[in-house]
């Protein structure tokens, strides 16, 4: 997920997401999974893993599923910085975890 810096919005869970503000890169789900003595179980083989290229810079909707949000209004794509995060939760034992990286976008 990308979110413009000035925002100053970087949510720790899914609840937490402001759509308004946060532009969706992927959304993947785990389901039927194994238990396993770790916690993650990242498929980096599926089919169109998550990437920051999976959305092309100045796209006129993000990758949210179902439904896709217009980029626009306070999301819209400008010359700036940008958190761009990863947030994962495993609902079964209510954990979670986020992570974010900060990145200048220079429009033209």
């Amino acid at each position: 997920m990308w979110i413009n810096k000035k925002h100053n919005h970087r949510p720790e869970s899914i609840s937490g997401i402001d759509f308004s503000k946060a532009i969706v890169v992927d959304v993947f789900e785990h389901t039927n999974m194994d238990q396993n003595d770790r916690w993650s179980h990242v498929n980096f083989d599926r089919p169109n893993f998550p990437d920051i290229s999976r959305l092309m810079i100045g796209a006129s909707t993000d990758n949210n599923t179902p439904t896709l949000n217009d980029i626009s209004n306070l999301k819209a794509w400008e010359s700036n910085d940008y958190y761009v995060g990863v947030i994962c939760e495993n609902t079964t034992h209510h954990m979670g975890l986020f992570y974010y990286i900060e990145v200048s976008l220079v429009m033209d």
